[in-house]
């Protein structure tokens, strides 16, 4: 609404109250004037512009357009104009931030008041068995029994105070019956031997049963926690380092069961984590401790497997409805698969680590495509499944294998990885590829100490030669592929930057098998060596820039300038005090024909080379390379 729009509307309400003025004026003239005199006639517009409830013609002109029509208000007294609401001013500590008086209040005395209270009680009922043990005041028996009343008692106080809708001093006091119920079987047992291992882990199974129960009944996750720390601590209070191992994992696997069903009841993912991190300590400590029948190795790996699988299903299936995934599902995911790695490593022996590594690796990579079908949308776990796959294929790699075949397997796995992420549109996976593609090179660079050990039975046929025929393959393909990538940016550059590479490591491969050659021979010597060094280099950039030139291949023509620079280098510092004075002057004569000859041919093609849009914006004097 402008300003010229409320200016016509007010002189519509101007007009209105003249309007009104002069009914006003006619009706008090009406009751002055003497009866039978005529009644002066007053002209009233068409249309009237007085704002009348019973006029709706008023109503159309006056109010302000808009899509939905407005309907007039009905002829009733108007209602009382509202009062403004006083709103009260803040106070400081809600200004800062932070809770007000009474939430604080209500949070130190209603809430951390009695769980300190119930840690205080706890610790006093600890000191009270041991004043009861130092004293000899009350029987064993009388001391457990007294414990287990006490702990009820609570139960039953925590179940009172539900009632009178005091949930967090309810869950405390109940937290304190649990607590001193576990203290008083741990202390028939292991204190006074007052029962067997089985009947203690029976009745402690039972503690933690209710404390599950109690949990959902006050609906605390606190209490659920502390039913999942007695479950854990269980085998740990009973143990006697005489125990089977198979009914230690069938416990575990019974425990968690219950954890998990609770966590996906109530939604406390907590409780997971918690399993996880005490399922694997205690079949670690387990296995080191306890002694296993013969062949409980396989025993403790079946369980150890289900353990993987519960918990990888669990991490994995809240995901599927749309969750997104975060950092704690990605670390529980890794911990599970590493310590499962971990304990297969330390049961098994005789090579089966690397077997157990290759099923553990082609298991992650599958359960991370087929998870990719089910949540397309949470590339986090998927990334994070297939990873841990790579890492399992790269380490069972590393435990059976050892030098060319091992760079050769690694750079295969890149191979794979480089094809596979192109196909799935996952770009990690193509980073995790050339990561592997760096650790075979890195690897063959090291086993033969920079060409120094390397040392082929036949020249390049060998088994040692396998590795640079394999990666030189792998960089070939891979420039292949990225040049039929249209839709990427740097597609090119990437190409390039992959034949590059190719021809450095064919490079190198054929430096070292020049070095075996010599090595071979019997008039091996050092100026011999250098000498044909420098010519198979200088022969190769020869043969790079006419593919350059053949191909419009701006990096061959690149890479060529650069080794011939390096050749150059080469010969003035090293090459040419090591030759005699005549075969001195044949190699620089002879270097620099052939550097003429390269400069010849790019004059002479130079329009072929470039092309014709480049050539014509190329000066004939500007450089080689542009």
């Amino acid at each position: 609404m402008d300003f010229d729009d409320i200016e016509r509307r007010l002189d519509r309400l101007e007009a209105g109250l003249n309007e009104v003025k002069a009914l006003v004026r006619q009706e008090v003239e009406k009751s002055n004037k003497p009866a039978g005199s005529p009644s002066p006639v007053v002209t009233k517009p068409a249309v009237s512009p007085f704002p009348v409830a019973t006029n709706p013609a008023f109503w159309s002109q006056v109010r302000p357009a808009q899509k939905t029509p407005v309907m007039a208000p009905p002829a009733v007294a108007p209602a009382p104009a509202p009062q403004p609401s006083v709103t009260p001013p803040r106070s400081f500590s809600s200004m800062l931030g932070t809770p007000g008086t009474g939430e604080l209040e209500a949070n130190l005395l209603g809430s951390w008041f009695a769980r300190a209270g119930a840690v205080a009680i706890f610790l006093g009922a600890v000191f009270a068995f041991k004043y009861a043990v130092d004293r000899n005041l009350i029987s064993p028996a009388g001391r457990v029994a007294i414990g287990l009343m006490a702990g009820l008692a609570f139960i039953a106080w925590g179940e009172w105070a539900r009632r009178k809708s005091w949930p967090l001093f309810a869950q405390a006091v109940a937290g304190v019956g649990v607590a001193i119920g576990y203290l008083s079987i741990w202390a028939g047992y292991q204190l006074y031997d007052l029962m067997s291992p089985a009947v203690a882990l029976v009745l402690l199974a039972l503690v933690v049963v209710g404390g599950g129960a109690l949990a959902i009944r006050h609906n605390s996750i606190a209490l659920a926690v502390l039913a999942t720390l007695g479950g854990f601590l269980n085998p740990i209070l009973v143990s006697t380092g005489r125990g089977s191992e198979i009914a230690l994992y069938t416990y575990l696997l019974v425990l968690d069961l219950g954890v998990v069903a609770l966590s996906h009841l109530r939604k406390w993912r907590a409780l997971n984590a918690v399993a996880l991190f005490g399922t694997w300590f205690l079949v670690f400590l387990g296995t080191v401790t306890l002694e296993g029948a013969q062949g409980g190795e396989l025993v403790g790996l079946a369980f150890a497997t289900l353990y993987l699988l519960l918990f990888h299903a669990v991490s994995l299936m809240s995901r599927t409805t749309g969750a997104p995934s975060d950092e704690t599902d990605v670390a529980l995911l890794g911990f599970n698969a590493v310590a499962y790695f971990g304990f297969g490593i330390l049961v098994l022996e005789g090579g089966a680590e690397s077997m157990l590594a290759l099923l553990l690796g082609l298991a992650h990579i599958g359960a991370g495509l087929a998870f990719r079908q089910m949540a397309s949308t949470d590339e986090t776990l998927t990334l994070t499944l297939i990873g841990l796959g790579v890492a399992s294929l790269t380490i069972a790699a590393g435990l059976q294998f050892t030098g060319p075949v091992l760079s050769t397997i690694w750079a295969l796995e890149a191979m794979a990885l480089a094809a596979a992420g192109t196909q799935k549109g996952l770009s990690k996976l193509q980073l995790a590829g050339a990561g592997i593609f760096a650790l075979s090179v890195l690897t063959t660079l090291a086993d033969y100490r920079l060409g120094l050990a390397y040392e082929p039975a036949f020249p390049l046929v060998s088994l040692e030669s396998l590795p640079f025929v394999v990666q030189i393959l792998a960089l070939a393909l891979a420039g292949y592929a990225l040049r039929q990538q249209t839709g990427m940016v740097q597609a090119k550059a990437w190409a390039d930057t992959a034949a590059v590479l190719a021809n450095i490591m064919a490079l190198v491969w054929i430096s070292f098998e020049l070095w075996a050659a010599f090595n071979r021979s019997d008039g091996w010597s050092a100026e011999g060596f250098t000498f044909t060094l420098s010519s198979v280099w200088t022969l190769y950039a020869s043969a790079l820039l006419a593919y350059g030139i053949a191909q419009r291949a701006k990096w061959a023509r690149l890479m060529s300038v650069g080794l011939f620079g390096l050749v150059v280098i080469k010969l003035a510092i090293a090459d040419v005090w090591l030759l005699e004075t005549p075969l001195r002057i044949a190699a620089f004569i002879g270097l620099g024909l052939v550097l003429l000859l390269c400069s010849l041919g790019y004059h002479r093609f130079r329009e072929l080379i470039l092309g014709p849009d480049e050539s014509s914006s190329t000066p004939s004097g500007s450089p080689l390379i542009r």
